[in-house]
C-alpha cells in the first residue's frame, strides 16, 4: 500500500509540473525568453469578451501572468488587468511615459520608463520593490533570468542588473536601441540602430557582431543554433548563433521593425513589415511560403494560436487570425471602424482562446478567437449616432429647402 501511495504521489507531482496551465503564462515579450511566440494553451480558462478604456495610448506590448495582464501607457502608468472581466487590479505610476514592455518573473514585474528608471514591482500588490536609474529613456523589454536582468536603453547602453537592483556591468551598443535583448545559451543577442546585431557573453564581452544594411529595430528570436532577426534594410536574416555567419537572408523589400515568431513544429517563421504584410518563410532555408496583406504597416509581432492559427495586429486597426499553413484569413476584428479607426502597433497576447490587445486610443480588448466574437465596441454606437445626425441634417435641410421654395 505504501508503494502505491508513493507512485500516486509521484504521478501527482509530475502532473503539476507538466500541466499546460502552469506553462500558459505569456510573461515576457513574444511569449518566452527565446522570443519564439508560443506557449502551451491554458485549458482551464474560458475567454470572455470585454472592452475597457485606460484613457491613454499605449505602445507597450502586454504580458500575462496568473490570468492578469500587465502593460504600460503613454501617461506613465503600469496596469494590472484581470482577464476575466477587464477590471483593474492595481496601477503603478512612473514620472514619464512607459513604452517598455513588461516581463514577469517569480511574481516580480520588470518594466522601464522614460523617466530613466527600470522598476521592479510586486505583482501581488503593485508596490515597488526597487528601481534602477539609467538617466535614459527605456523603450525596450528587459530580458530576465532567475538572477539577472538585461536592459537595453534608447541611447544604446546594455546593462546587466542583479535581481536586487545592483549594476554588474554595462556595454556600449554604438547607437540608439529599439530592439529588445534575448538570452540563450549564456549569450545576449540584441540589435542596434548602428545596423549591427550583437552577441555578448554574460560577463559583458562581445562574442561577435554582424552588420546589416540598416538599423535593426527588430528583436532577435532564437531557435536551435540560429538567430532570426529583421532589419530596416528589408531583409530577414538567419545567423549562426555561434559566430554570426549568415545562413540565409530573405529580402522582403520594406523596413522591418516587427520581430520574428518561430513555429518550431512546422519550420515556419512569421514576420511583419511596413508594407502591411505578414510573411511566412521556411526557417531552414528562408524559402517563401505565403504572405497576407493588411491595410497598414505591421509593426506588431505575431503569436501562435493553438495548433494551426497565427494572430497579429496591423496599424490599419485590425487584429487578424490566419491559418498558419496557408495564410488564409480565419477571422478579423476591428473595433474602431472608418473615421474612428485607431492604429494597433502593439502585439496581441494569448491565454487559452482569449486574444488581448490595446490600440493607440487606449482601449483594451478581450476577444474570443474560437467563437469569433468580440465586444460591442463603443465606436459602433458612435457610428450609429453619427448616422442618425447625418440623416437628421439631410431631413432638416430638405424641409427648409421646401419651405423656402414654397415661400417663393
Amino acid at each position: 500500500m505504501s508503494n502505491l501511495k508513493e507512485v500516486l504521489m509521484c504521478l501527482l507531482l509530475i502532473s503539476v509540473f507538466i500541466s499546460p496551465i502552469s506553462a500558459a503564462n505569456w510573461n515576457v515579450f513574444n511569449a518566452n525568453i527565446e522570443h519564439t511566440g508560443i506557449i502551451s494553451e491554458a485549458s482551464d480558462f474560458t475567454a470572455k469578451t470585454w472592452e475597457i478604456n485606460l484613457g491613454s495610448s499605449s505602445v507597450s506590448n502586454p504580458c500575462i501572468y496568473d490570468k492578469i495582464m500587465y502593460l504600460g501607457t503613454e501617461e506613465g502608468k503600469v496596469y494590472a488587468i484581470n482577464l476575466d472581466d477587464g477590471s483593474i487590479e492595481w496601477d503603478f505610476e512612473t514620472d514619464d511615459s512607459v513604452e517598455s514592455s513588461p516581463v514577469v518573473n517569480n511574481k516580480v514585474l520588470y518594466i522601464g520608463s522614460n523617466d530613466g528608471h527600470l522598476y521592479a514591482i510586486n505583482t501581488e500588490n503593485g508596490k515597488q520593490k526597487w528601481k534602477f536609474k539609467v538617466n535614459e529613456d527605456i523603450n525596450t523589454a528587459p530580458a530576465v533570468t532567475d538572477d539577472n536582468v538585461y536592459l537595453a536603453t534608447s541611447s544604446g547602453t546594455l546593462y546587466s542588473i542583479t535581481d536586487d537592483g545592483d549594476k554588474k556591468w554595462e556595454f556600449d551598443l554604438g547607437d540608439s536601441v529599439s530592439s529588445s535583448p534575448v538570452v540563450a545559451n549564456d549569450t545576449i543577442f540584441v540589435g542596434s540602430n548602428n545596423s549591427k546585431i550583437y552577441a555578448i557573453d554574460l560577463e559583458g564581452h562581445e562574442k561577435w557582431s554582424y552588420t546589416s544594411g540598416d538599423s535593426v529595430e527588430s528583436s532577435p528570436a532564437v531557435y536551435n543554433d540560429s538567430i532570426y532577426v529583421g532589419s530596416n534594410d528589408g531583409n530577414v536574416y538567419c545567423l549562426d548563433q555561434g559566430n554570426g555567419d549568415v545562413k540565409w537572408k530573405y529580402d522582403i523589400g520594406q523596413s522591418i521593425s516587427s520581430s520574428a515568431t518561430i513555429d518550431s513544429f512546422d519550420n515556419n517563421l512569421f514576420i511583419g513589415s511596413d508594407d502591411g504584410n505578414l510573411t511566412c518563410l521556411d526557417t531552414r532555408n528562408g524559402a517563401f511560403k505565403w504572405s497576407y496583406v493588411t491595410g497598414g504597416p505591421v509593426k506588431s509581432t505575431a503569436s501562435l494560436l493553438g495548433d494551426d492559427k497565427i494572430v497579429f495586429s496591423s496599424e490599419d486597426g485590425g487584429v487578424y487570425i490566419l491559418n498558419k499553413y496557408t495564410g488564409i484569413e480565419d477571422w478579423a476584428y476591428n473595433p474602431c471602424k472608418y473615421i474612428f479607426n485607431s492604429k494597433i502597433s502593439t502585439s496581441p497576447v494569448i491565454y487559452g482562446d482569449g486574444v488581448y490587445f490595446i490600440n493607440e486610443r487606449g482601449y483594451v480588448y478581450s476577444i474570443d478567437s474560437d467563437k469569433h466574437h468580440g465586444p460591442q465596441s463603443v465606436f459602433d454606437y458612435y457610428l450609429i449616432g453619427l448616422g442618425i445626425a447625418v440623416v437628421a441634417i439631410i431631413v432638416c435641410g430638405r424641409v427648409l429647402y421646401k419651405r423656402k421654395f414654397k415661400g417663393e
